[in-house]
C-alpha cells in the first residue's frame, strides 16, 4: 500500500504545472460555482523526459500567463499512474476554469498560444485540449 505522502510525492515529482498551481493557489480567491461556467480539460502525454525539459517549463509558464489574461484559473493537475480502460495511458490531465466558452476559445485559438506549439511539441508527444458541449 502506498502512503498518502508517497502518493503526493509521486504526483508532484518534477512537475512545473504543480509549481504553477501552488503559486496560483496562494493568489487565487476561490471562485463560486456561479462564477465558474466553463471548464476545459487538457490530456497530456509527454515525450521521454519531457516533463523535465526547459521547453515544457517555458510552454507551461507562457500558457499560464495567457490563461490568466483571459480570466482562466488552472486547477490542480492529475498525474496518471495506470489506465484500467482501453487505449494508451496519458501522463497527466489538467483542467482550467474559464468565465465563458468564449474566453477559453480566445485562449487556445489565439495567435499567441499557437506560437507556443513548436515549443510544446519538444516536450509533449500528444496533447488533447477538450472543449465540452
Amino acid at each position: 500500500m502506498v502512503s498518502k505522502d508517497q502518493s503526493i510525492a509521486r504526483e508532484t515529482q518534477g512537475c512545473v504545472g504543480e509549481l504553477i498551481y501552488s503559486e496560483e493557489k496562494k493568489e487565487k480567491i476561490k471562485m463560486t460555482e456561479n462564477e465558474t461556467s466553463y471548464q476545459v480539460t487538457l490530456v497530456v502525454t509527454f515525450n521521454e523526459g519531457g516533463q523535465m525539459m526547459p521547453e515544457y517549463k517555458e510552454y507551461s509558464e507562457k500558457t499560464t500567463e495567457i490563461v490568466k489574461r483571459n480570466g482562466g484559473t488552472p486547477n490542480k493537475p492529475f498525474f496518471i499512474e495506470k489506465n484500467a480502460g482501453n487505449g494508451s495511458t496519458p501522463n497527466a490531465v489538467f483542467s482550467i476554469d474559464f468565465p465563458s466558452k468564449e474566453a477559453a476559445e480566445k485562449t487556445f485559438f489565439s495567435e499567441e498560444y499557437k506560437s507556443l506549439i513548436p515549443t510544446r511539441e519538444v516536450a509533449i508527444k500528444e496533447k488533447l485540449i477538450l472543449f465540452p458541449m
